[in-house]
C-alpha cells in the first residue's frame, strides 16, 4: 500500500513553505519531483477549502486537518453507503462504487497520510484521538437517514447491474441470452447470468 499523491503534494508544499519558499516556489518544487499541473492545482483547490480553518504552517497542522476532513466526511449522510469494511479503527472504501457527486468527500481524506490505497481499495486509518467523536457522530443515524442510504446503496448496486447486463449484450450478441437474474431470484448468489 502507498501514500496517495494528494498527500504528498500537500506534504511537499507544506515542507516548502515551512522553509520560505512563496506557494510560487512550493508549486515549482512539486512540478519537479514529476507531479502534473493539474494534481498540483486540483490539490490546493481541494486545501484551499479548508485553508480558513487549518494553518498550514500549525506544528499541529496534520491533527488539525483531520479532525476538520472527519467533521466534514460524517456529515455526508451517504458516507456509510461507500464503506466496503469497517473494523475498529479502519476503514476500507472501494472507491468504484463511490458515485461522481460524492468523489470530492474521499479526495479529502486522501490529503491525510492515514489514507493509503492499493488498486481501487482506500485504506482509512481513524487517529485514535478523533474515533470516540466518530463513534458518538455515527450513531446518529434518524430512519429517514437510513432509508436514504438503502435506497442509495440499491441505486449504486442497480446502477452496476445494469451496466455490466449491457456489456454481457454487446460482449456475446443476440445468440446468447443474457438473464437479470437479481430482479428474479435475490437469493442466486449471482446477479447476472450469462
Amino acid at each position: 500500500m502507498v501514500l496517495h499523491k494528494k498527500h504528498l503534494i500537500l506534504k511537499t508544499v507544506r515542507e516548502s513553505l515551512l522553509k520560505g519558499d512563496s506557494l510560487s516556489q512550493a508549486w515549482s518544487v512539486c512540478r519537479f519531483i514529476g507531479y502534473t499541473d493539474s494534481q498540483i492545482d486540483y490539490t490546493l483547490k481541494i486545501f484551499s477549502d479548508l485553508e480558513g480553518q487549518v494553518d498550514i504552517t500549525d506544528q499541529n497542522f496534520w491533527e488539525l486537518l483531520s479532525v476538520e476532513i472527519f467533521d466534514y466526511v460524517l456529515n455526508d449522510i451517504f458516507f456509510e453507503s461507500y464503506l466496503e469494511f469497517e473494523e475498529e479503527g479502519l476503514w476500507i472504501i472501494n472507491t468504484q462504487y463511490v458515485p461522481n457527486e460524492s468523489v470530492l468527500i474521499i479526495d479529502y481524506l486522501r490529503l491525510l497520510d492515514i489514507c493509503h490505497y492499493s488498486g481501487f481499495q482506500l485504506y482509512i486509518k481513524i487517529p485514535i484521538k478523533i474515533r470516540p467523536d466518530i463513534e458518538l457522530k455515527r450513531s446518529k443515524t434518524s430512519s429517514d437517514q437510513f432509508d436514504a442510504i438503502l435506497l442509495k446503496k440499491r441505486e449504486l448496486g442497480l446502477a452496476g447491474e445494469l451496466f455490466v447486463l449491457e456489456h454481457e449484450k454487446q460482449r456475446l450478441g443476440s445468440d446468447f441470452q443474457v438473464e437479470h437474474t437479481s430482479l428474479i431470484d435475490v437469493g442466486a448468489g449471482y446477479d447476472i447470468k450469462s
